[in-house]
């Protein structure tokens, strides 16, 4: 379970760094809790690649590739997100310094997830497959329910797609590529593109 991974990164964070602060209250991710581990961004990459190694043996029998992990100060809103195709994770660098590293440790195994139905040729969205492989693991939820950082809410100019289902996208650049309804994608294409749910472009907005 998630909780044993967490559990064993978090002995090695506390062996390892002594400023490692592994909160008695913690923080609930996708519905289970993770411990308020504080590490210095020197240490990070050798944190998370712990983490992935050992969630990779223990969950996906070593299936998985290595991913290029990067931060991402603008992720506010959102806390992860993985580019299965070409092995890019991304993580808020700003949820990482409000909750520590064992709420994003949860981020990266909920990536982990994607990209194990991606390996095997599964349709990778929030699906029902994917809901049961998260369940397996301890997650029942597929929502990372962090909490927000501070200062977010701020008037900004975004651009806004609609989707004709009605859905909508913000977004602060103006996408270069077309791009579609992801959950019209998940739901009626398997996950992948569809011209059919193309986002119209509406315009600037202002936000916040």
């Amino acid at each position: 379970m998630i909780g044993d991974v967490l559990g064993l990164v978090d002995r090695e964070a506390q062996r390892r760094w002594r400023s490692a602060d592994a909160g008695a209250d913690g923080v609930a991710v996708n519905g289970a809790a993770a411990p308020v581990v504080r590490l210095p961004w020197r240490e990070v990459d050798f944190f998370f690649d712990l983490l992935f190694d050992e969630a990779n043996r223990r969950f996906f029998r070593d299936r998985l590739p290595r991913c290029r992990r990067t931060w991402n100060r603008r992720f506010r809103r959102l806390a992860g997100r993985i580019d299965c195709a070409r092995r890019h994770m991304e993580l808020s660098s700003a949820h990482f310094e409000a909750c520590g590293a064992g709420a994003l440790g949860i981020v990266v195994v909920h990536e982990m997830i994607h990209l194990s139905l991606y390996v095997d040729r599964r349709p990778y969205g929030h699906t029902p497959e994917f809901k049961s492989r998260s369940l397996q693991l301890g997650l029942p939820g597929i929502y990372h329910d962090l909490p927000l950082p501070e200062r977010i809410e701020r008037k900004r100019r975004v651009h806004l797609y609609r989707c004709r289902c009605g859905a909508e996208l913000e977004s602060r650049v103006r996408f270069r590529t077309p791009r579609a309804c992801a959950e019209c994608c998940r739901r009626h294409g398997d996950g992948r593109y569809d011209e059919r749910f193309r986002l119209e472009y509406v315009g600037l907005q202002r936000t916040g």
